[in-house]
């Protein structure tokens, strides 16, 4: 599966955040988006980092939440050394329960970091948290 186009199954503005999701696991990447959905975001999907990067560079996205195990590395450093994109929150998502890997990713400039299975509130009040930090 490529990129799948952006998703809405509500009403939303021009000023509803859009959020890249980076996942491989179809029911991952199914439960997730339906909870960004249900929250009123638009969804852009991907199913790998190079795929988000084509989505980041054709579309306004205002935040990022990308599977560690898809290069969400490389991808956040990516982001980071551009200044169109260096503003943007990544929230690294992982099955990865390792403090040191943890702790490198937010040291590499990860907003959130959330351990798989995460419940779907944290997630949303990640994305709220994050989201306030560019819009205060």
């Amino acid at each position: 599966m490529t990129s799948v186009p952006l998703f809405s199954l509500h009403a939303t503005t021009e000023d509803t955040p859009t959020i890249l999701l980076i996942e491989d696991n179809a029911a991952n990447l199914r439960v997730t988006r339906e909870t960004l959905l249900g929250a009123n975001y638009r969804c852009v999907c991907a199913r790998s980092s190079e795929e988000g990067w084509k989505a980041l560079l054709e579309g306004h996205i205002q935040l990022v939440i990308s599977d560690l195990s898809l290069g969400a590395g490389a991808l956040l450093a990516r982001m980071r050394a551009n200044p169109r994109f260096a503003h943007i929150p990544f929230i690294i998502a992982s099955g990865e329960r390792r403090n040191d890997v943890v702790q490198s990713v937010m040291e590499a400039g990860a907003n959130a970091y959330l351990t798989k299975p995460y419940p779907p509130r944290l997630l949303l009040t990640n994305i709220k948290e994050c989201l306030a930090q560019i819009h205060p």
